[in-house]
């Protein structure tokens, strides 16, 4: 298939940008089944607003209070949005966190 390039309107600013050959098949490497909607002005810009809003609030949901937890499978310590409590079912059974495959059974 041969590339050439495009002349696409920014959904942002509505104006008019060029997509090139170079752009399109990075785009295509990537996995993306369309053309970007946005210029590249517009992505900039919206990726320094997302970046430095997770820089005011120090991560994705840092405002949510943990727990810490053992987790019965390797004994290695994590933490967890929900307050276990000992002698109740834990209804998050199969809870899969970043660095346990699976919390099962919890210890406090």
């Amino acid at each position: 298939m041969h590339l050439t390039e495009k002349l696409l309107l920014c959904y942002n600013c509505k104006k008019h940008f060029v997509l090139t050959v170079e752009a399109q098949e990075l785009h295509n490497s990537q996995g993306y089944p369309n053309d970007p909607t946005n210029c590249p002005t517009c992505r900039r810009a919206r990726k320094t607003r997302t970046s430095n809003h997770a820089n005011e609030n120090e991560g994705y949901n840092s405002h949510r209070q943990t727990y810490p937890i053992i987790c019965t499978q390797c004994g290695k310590a994590a933490r967890v949005s929900f307050n276990p409590r000992p002698g109740k079912p834990e209804p998050h059974s199969k809870l899969k966190t970043r660095n346990h495959k699976q919390i099962q059974n919890v210890k406090l």
